[in-house]
């Protein structure tokens, strides 16, 4: 069963990444399953459109708020470079060793670098949780500790993207337009979910089905974790300003 999230609490950068990574996910585990085709087209075609509406209105400098999230989500990924090498390098534990090995060759594919553009570092940054979330990947952190990081890195990315995406999306983008585009979004989102869960039941590739389910369910978890952090800070925030009127 594909576990179910609240689409609706996530910001607007953040809901566009949930869904590309969602299009990724399902792409690389069943890259030409006819029966899934149609719902990743649409899905694809609705995720293009609010992208291209969203992007049309940030085309101003980037802002201070901006170049810092960019170096704090660098900084994160650094940090979890250098989290796994410690692990291949220093580790006695044969398992830590090898998983380190593991992930240390996945950012050998990805050429990340401090002076490529946002969009570069954020499409590289993307595809590296994406992969991360797969097996063997995902079981080769949680060996030697390191999911917190990739669920940090998560935040950043995601932080670097409500930033640069909404920076003037509350004043040049009518509420009533960009809810439009966020529904048409998760339409196919649960069109797509249902034939997945369906094929799961139905097919008799249940094994590449499973592995499908497992990747989302993930996913979803990392953007749940995200949810919840952020209602809790605001709970608090809330209780902070009753205590100082009071």
């Amino acid at each position: 069963m594909i576990n179910y999230i609240n689409l609706n609490k996530l910001r607007n950068g953040e809901y566009i990444q949930f869904h590309k990574q969602v299009l990724n996910y399902v792409q690389q585990v069943s890259p030409s399953d006819p029966n899934l085709q149609y719902y990743l087209a649409e899905l694809a075609s609705s995720c293009n459109r609010i992208e291209i509406a969203f992007y049309h209105h940030i085309d101003r400098g980037p802002s201070e708020q901006v170049k810092s999230a960019d170096r704090n989500r660098m900084y994160v990924l650094n940090e979890l470079k250098d989290f796994i090498e410690y692990n291949t390098t220093f580790m006695y534990n044969s398992k830590k060793v090898e998983a380190g090995t593991l992930l240390r060759e996945v950012f050998k594919k990805m050429n990340l670098s401090l002076n490529q553009s946002y969009r570069s570092k954020s499409i590289l940054i993307s595809t590296l949780l994406i992969e991360f979330h797969k097996d063997p990947y995902f079981e080769a952190l949680e060996t030697i500790a390191a999911v917190d990081w990739i669920r940090e890195l998560q935040k950043a990315n995601n932080r670097f993207y409500n930033l640069h995406y909404e920076k003037h999306l509350d004043f040049e983008i009518p509420a009533k337009i960009a809810e439009t585009y966020r529904d048409e979004v998760l339409e196919n989102y649960q069109l797509l979910i249902e034939q997945i869960s369906n094929l799961k039941i139905t097919s008799k590739f249940v094994g590449k089905y499973d592995a499908v389910v497992k990747i989302l369910n993930r996913h979803i978890e990392q953007y749940q974790i995200l949810i919840n952090t952020r209602e809790s800070m605001e709970e608090l925030d809330t209780d902070r300003l009753e205590i100082q009127l009071a």
